[in-house]
């Protein structure tokens, strides 16, 4: 490795904080998408739970909670990633409640 890679590689050092941001991603992303979808079938026009609206609110949950997932890796750290989701799913749970 030459010099310059060296110098290259110790500047754009990746930080540790993996199993903060995954555990992050992965249980609040869990609770953001379940409380998404099941808004989505609460405010979704018709007068009771379908076929057509049950099946778009189970394949509503992966991909927002893919999303989510993802995004947790953008955070600096992995406190600042929990700190955020667990903001986000407080509030989209509170929301999720406040329209029974």
């Amino acid at each position: 490795m030459s010099d310059v890679s060296r110098d290259v590689a110790k500047k754009h050092k990746v930080e540790g904080h993996w199993i903060g941001k995954t555990t992050a991603g992965a249980i609040c992303g869990f609770i953001i998408a379940l409380a998404l979808s099941g808004l989505l079938v609460r405010l979704a026009p018709g007068a009771s739970i379908d076929a057509a609206k049950a099946e778009t609110a189970m394949l509503f949950v992966p991909l927002v909670w893919t999303g989510v997932f993802s995004v947790a890796y953008l955070f600096r750290s992995g406190l600042r990633a929990w700190l955020w989701l667990g903001a986000a799913s407080v509030v989209t749970l509170a929301i999720f409640e406040i329209f029974k």
